[in-house]
């Protein structure tokens, strides 16, 4: 199967804005004093997936199981990054 760009660009474009939606998501509650769980953030991602329904050449991409490994994800790369920043701010 051959992919163009421009789709699979469409797709990784709205998965970075969702990445960069909870990074700040979970920087905001750190500022607030708040602690945010890596699954907790995971539901939180799994919202922003919940009305969306990627497809390429017609076929939907996210179904159940991709939504929770993608929120997982997303979730894993976000919660460590916020954990990465949270101690160069303490140092």
């Amino acid at each position: 199967m051959n992919l163009d760009a421009r789709t699979l660009m469409t797709l990784g474009s709205k998965l970075l804005h969702i990445l960069k939606d909870a990074s700040q998501h979970v920087s905001q509650l750190n500022q607030a004093g708040e602690e945010v769980s890596r699954e907790a953030l995971q539901f939180y991602i799994m919202l922003r997936f919940e009305n969306w329904n990627p497809k390429i050449k017609g076929v939907s991409v996210l179904d159940d199981q991709s939504r929770v490994d993608g929120a997982a994800f997303l979730a894993g790369i976000a919660f460590t990054l916020a954990a990465g920043m949270k101690g160069r701010s303490a140092a």
